[in-house]
């Protein structure tokens, strides 16, 4: 905007604001997932009389939970299934993806969801059969779908990432049969958070007045 980085600008430089003009934005259609979570925490909060600020902090704990159900399965998994993914997991673990946990923001979801998928696909590529890892995929690729506009583009490239550690195998065609007999809920919950996603970005795109 017109204050961006001039700290003695006030934001009602903007021009929607000065000149009355309606301006157009998508930012209305975010995917719904996430902030109606925390909408729904703030709105309760104030209905009960809870002062703002301290509505603001119970916003942000809520949103700190929802990653924290995400990130903790996956190293719970990782540490029983797959042990040389827990090193990987904690470098993931930035100081920015940990105070991005705890803000008002889907991008902390968005980052634990993303781990806890590939951290999920990784297990299954070697067992299909692990129904933990199963119900963790299903739960992230929720998040991770609906929390950010093109949530959907990651939580594919993390299956295809599946599909391909599966290829490289010698046992391939073995592998795949057996992946979508063991996993055939899993795969087909997957594919209609993709294609829900997919038709939601549709639908955001189009700039609302």
């Amino acid at each position: 905007g017109c204050y961006a980085f001039r700290p003695n600008v006030p934001a009602a430089c903007s021009v929607g604001r000065m000149s009355g003009d309606i301006v157009g934005t998508n930012m209305v259609r975010y995917p719904p997932l996430y902030y109606g979570v925390i909408g729904l925490v703030m709105r309760s909060a104030l209905a009960v009389g809870v002062p703002s600020g301290t509505t603001g902090f119970l916003a942000r704990l809520a949103s700190a939970l929802i990653s924290i159900t995400l990130i903790a399965p996956a190293l719970a998994l990782a540490w029983t299934r797959a042990r040389r993914l827990v090193p990987a997991l904690l470098v993931l673990l930035t100081p920015m993806s940990l105070f991005m946990v705890g803000a008002i923001n889907p991008s902390g979801v968005e980052i634990t969801a993303a781990m806890a998928a590939a951290t999920a696909i990784v297990v299954l590529a070697r067992s299909s059969r692990q129904r933990p890892a199963q119900v963790l995929l299903t739960y992230a690729i929720t998040w991770l779908t609906w929390s950010r506009p093109l949530g959907f583009l990651w939580a594919a490239t993390i299956v295809a990432f599946g599909l391909f550690y599966i290829a490289i195998s010698d046992t391939m065609v073995r592998q795949i049969r057996q992946l979508f007999r063991e996993m055939a809920w899993v795969i087909g919950f997957a594919g209609v958070n993709l294609m829900g996603g997919v038709m939601w970005f549709a639908y955001a795109s189009q700039v609302r007045n």
